[in-house]
């Protein structure tokens, strides 16, 4: 995996964290797909 892509996973990754508290449903649905 390249620095690149790394980068990306994180930025989505925090942002999905941040976001959760607003929109629990939405993020959880994408968070269960990542992994």
């Amino acid at each position: 995996m390249t620095l690149g892509q790394q980068v990306l996973i994180h930025i989505l990754d925090r942002t999905l964290r941040l976001l959760h508290p607003f929109m629990p449903f939405v993020t959880e649905e994408f968070l269960e797909a990542a992994s």
